[in-house]
């Protein structure tokens, strides 16, 4: 009995709850070391994006925001694969920066192309 109550009160902290708490805590600590200029950042780089309005907005994106990588971005592959219903292919273009993959721009083309 004075171990139930002791859990009701949250005296002890299951597993699950200390790495949640844990996880809190390094997204706090990653956010206040990075969340102004990240936001500064992009926001800039999106608002050049949009004054000069190219032909491939995320092409530009891409390389406003590879100026801010110690490493850059690099293109890495492009995906293709038949959608059976339409008879459409979607694609996707797959980036790299600083050792993470990110799909940096989706599409569609139509049957008929």
């Amino acid at each position: 009995a004075p171990l139930a109550r002791a859990m009701a009160r949250g005296e002890f902290d299951s597993p699950d709850s200390l790495a949640q708490r844990r996880r809190r805590k390094e997204l706090a600590s990653y956010l206040e070391q990075h969340q102004e200029r990240l936001e500064k950042i992009a926001q800039r780089c999106v608002n050049k994006v949009l004054l000069s309005r190219p032909a491939d907005p995320y092409e530009a994106l891409l390389h406003l925001l590879s100026e801010h990588t110690q490493e850059g971005i690099c293109f890495r592959q492009l995906r293709f694969w038949p959608q059976a219903a339409s008879g459409s292919i979607t694609l996707e273009v797959v980036a790299e920066a600083r050792g993470s993959v990110l799909a940096v721009h989706h599409g569609e083309l139509p049957a008929d192309l």
